[in-house]
């Protein structure tokens, strides 16, 4: 027995809504490792372990949002990720980008 029309629509769907998910705890993953990354730059320490990020347990959870709520999601999180590494990428190449911010964060804590 062939599936049906509508079951092969669910089916497409729900793939899609893996694929958007998969690559939100893709992004997030990379964002969070690049923000320890730029800790550790600012603060002058080496990572003592390589600190890793479990955001969804699984892909296949059911979030309740539509593909284009997912696909906005990933689209925000996609460029969440891409300005922290533009701004790590300055940081790197502009020492005294690295002088300022260390400069601020220290009159940051102060005020703490």
């Amino acid at each position: 027995m062939e599936p049906s029309f509508s079951n092969t629509n669910k089916s497409e769907l729900q793939n899609q809504l893996r694929v958007e998910r998969a690559l939100q705890d893709k992004y997030l993953k990379e964002f969070s490792s690049m923000a320890d990354e730029l800790n550790h730059l600012i603060d002058g320490t080496t990572p003592s372990h390589i600190e890793t990020y479990d955001y969804l347990d699984t892909v296949d959870t059911e979030s309740g949002r539509s593909l284009e709520e997912e696909k906005k999601l990933t689209n925000f999180f996609y460029k969440l990720k891409s300005d922290l590494q533009k701004l790590y990428r300055e940081i790197v190449e502009n020492p005294k980008y690295l002088n300022e911010i260390r400069d601020s964060t220290i009159i940051r804590d102060n005020i703490d």
